[in-house]
Protein backbone atom coordinates (compact mmCIF):
# COMPACT_ATOMS: atom_id res chain seq x y z
CA UNK A 1 0.00 0.00 0.00
CA UNK A 2 2.72 2.59 0.80
CA UNK A 3 4.11 2.03 -2.50
CA UNK A 4 1.30 2.44 -4.45
CA UNK A 5 0.78 6.07 -2.16
CA UNK A 6 4.19 6.69 -2.94
CA UNK A 7 3.92 6.50 -6.62
CA UNK A 8 0.74 7.99 -6.27
CA UNK A 9 2.44 11.09 -4.54
CA UNK A 10 5.74 11.12 -7.24
CA UNK A 11 2.75 11.26 -10.00
CA UNK A 12 0.97 14.29 -8.41
CA UNK A 13 4.00 16.13 -8.02
CA UNK A 14 5.28 15.52 -11.57
CA UNK A 15 2.40 16.75 -12.96
CA UNK A 16 2.18 20.33 -10.10
CA UNK A 17 6.13 20.81 -11.57
CA UNK A 18 4.66 20.44 -14.82
CA UNK A 19 1.94 23.06 -14.23
CA UNK A 20 4.64 25.52 -12.03
CA UNK A 21 6.82 25.25 -15.54
CA UNK A 22 4.52 25.63 -17.61
CA UNK A 23 2.61 28.80 -15.53
CA UNK A 24 6.33 30.46 -15.22
CA UNK A 25 7.39 30.10 -19.34
CA UNK A 26 3.56 31.85 -19.64
CA UNK A 27 4.27 34.53 -17.25
CA UNK A 28 8.23 35.33 -18.43
CA UNK A 29 7.51 34.88 -21.78
CA UNK A 30 6.84 38.68 -22.84
CA UNK A 31 8.92 40.28 -20.70
CA UNK A 32 11.18 43.16 -22.69
CA UNK A 33 13.90 42.58 -24.61
CA UNK A 34 17.28 44.42 -24.52
CA UNK A 35 20.75 43.13 -25.78
CA UNK A 36 23.24 42.47 -23.11
CA UNK A 37 27.26 41.85 -23.36
CA UNK A 38 28.58 38.63 -22.25
CA UNK A 39 31.12 38.37 -19.17
CA UNK A 40 31.95 35.29 -18.82
CA UNK A 41 30.50 32.04 -20.45
CA UNK A 42 31.83 28.28 -19.73
CA UNK A 43 30.80 24.93 -18.47
CA UNK A 44 31.08 23.89 -14.74
CA UNK A 45 30.61 20.51 -13.04
CA UNK A 46 28.26 19.66 -10.75
CA UNK A 47 29.34 15.79 -9.60
CA UNK A 48 28.51 13.76 -12.45
CA UNK A 49 26.68 16.85 -14.21
CA UNK A 50 27.37 20.03 -16.06
CA UNK A 51 25.78 23.13 -16.33
CA UNK A 52 26.32 26.30 -18.21
CA UNK A 53 28.52 29.24 -16.40
CA UNK A 54 27.37 33.05 -17.79
CA UNK A 55 27.44 36.02 -16.52
CA UNK A 56 26.43 39.27 -18.84
CA UNK A 57 25.55 42.90 -18.48
CA UNK A 58 23.02 44.78 -19.64
CA UNK A 59 20.64 48.04 -18.75
CA UNK A 60 17.03 48.67 -18.18
CA UNK A 61 14.96 50.88 -17.17
CA UNK A 62 17.82 53.79 -16.87
CA UNK A 63 20.38 51.10 -14.94
CA UNK A 64 22.89 48.67 -15.42
CA UNK A 65 22.66 44.73 -13.51
CA UNK A 66 24.71 41.60 -13.83
CA UNK A 67 22.83 38.19 -14.05
CA UNK A 68 23.92 34.70 -14.06
CA UNK A 69 20.67 33.40 -15.26
CA UNK A 70 20.74 31.37 -18.25
CA UNK A 71 17.06 29.46 -18.67
CA UNK A 72 13.96 31.60 -17.23
CA UNK A 73 13.76 28.72 -14.61
CA UNK A 74 16.81 26.65 -12.93
CA UNK A 75 19.26 25.87 -14.03
CA UNK A 76 20.11 23.17 -17.08
CA UNK A 77 21.98 20.38 -16.42
CA UNK A 78 23.55 17.86 -19.14
CA UNK A 79 26.30 16.23 -20.83
CA UNK A 80 29.52 18.37 -20.90
CA UNK A 81 29.69 18.78 -24.44
CA UNK A 82 25.60 19.15 -24.54
CA UNK A 83 25.93 21.99 -21.99
CA UNK A 84 29.04 23.40 -24.23
CA UNK A 85 27.31 23.69 -27.47
CA UNK A 86 24.33 25.06 -25.49
CA UNK A 87 26.62 28.27 -23.86
CA UNK A 88 28.77 28.51 -27.47
CA UNK A 89 25.38 29.13 -29.58
CA UNK A 90 24.60 32.03 -27.07
CA UNK A 91 25.71 35.19 -28.92
CA UNK A 92 27.29 38.41 -27.96
CA UNK A 93 25.83 40.49 -27.86
CA UNK A 94 23.32 38.87 -26.26
CA UNK A 95 19.03 39.00 -26.01
CA UNK A 96 18.19 39.33 -22.55
CA UNK A 97 14.63 39.17 -21.00
CA UNK A 98 13.99 41.06 -18.15
CA UNK A 99 11.18 41.29 -15.61
CA UNK A 100 9.54 44.93 -16.01
CA UNK A 101 8.43 44.98 -12.80
CA UNK A 102 11.92 43.94 -11.44
CA UNK A 103 14.22 44.45 -13.76
CA UNK A 104 17.30 43.01 -11.82
CA UNK A 105 15.45 39.67 -12.92
CA UNK A 106 16.55 38.09 -15.92
CA UNK A 107 17.02 35.13 -18.14
CA UNK A 108 18.68 34.50 -21.71
CA UNK A 109 16.74 31.74 -22.74
CA UNK A 110 13.05 30.74 -21.91
CA UNK A 111 12.82 27.16 -20.48
CA UNK A 112 12.17 24.72 -23.17
CA UNK A 113 8.60 23.24 -23.76
CA UNK A 114 10.03 19.71 -23.71
CA UNK A 115 10.68 19.35 -20.06
CA UNK A 116 7.10 20.41 -19.30
CA UNK A 117 5.73 17.44 -21.55
CA UNK A 118 9.04 15.13 -19.56
CA UNK A 119 7.74 15.89 -16.48
CA UNK A 120 3.87 14.95 -18.09
CA UNK A 121 4.66 11.87 -18.92
CA UNK A 122 6.43 11.07 -15.89
CA UNK A 123 3.10 11.67 -13.89
CA UNK A 124 1.04 9.94 -16.20
CA UNK A 125 3.56 6.97 -15.53
CA UNK A 126 3.68 7.14 -11.80
CA UNK A 127 0.28 7.82 -11.37
CA UNK A 128 -0.76 4.40 -13.41
CA UNK A 129 2.08 2.87 -11.66
CA UNK A 130 0.56 3.38 -8.33
CA UNK A 131 -3.20 2.98 -9.16
CA UNK A 132 -1.84 -0.32 -10.52
CA UNK A 133 -0.24 -1.30 -7.50
CA UNK A 134 -3.24 -0.19 -5.28
CA UNK A 135 -6.09 -2.17 -7.44
CA UNK A 136 -3.43 -5.21 -7.18
CA UNK A 137 -3.46 -4.46 -3.40
CA UNK A 138 -6.97 -4.01 -2.90
CA UNK A 139 -8.70 -7.02 -4.95
CA UNK A 140 -5.90 -9.35 -4.34
CA UNK A 141 -3.57 -11.80 -6.56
Amino acid sequence: MILALLYILAGIMAFWFAYYLAREARRVRNWPTVYGEMLERGVEGVGQRYRPRVKYRYSAEGKDYVSDQFYSTGKPYGLESTIQKLVDGVPDPVPVHYDPQNPARSYLVLTPTWTVWILVVVGVIALLLGLMQLLTELVGP
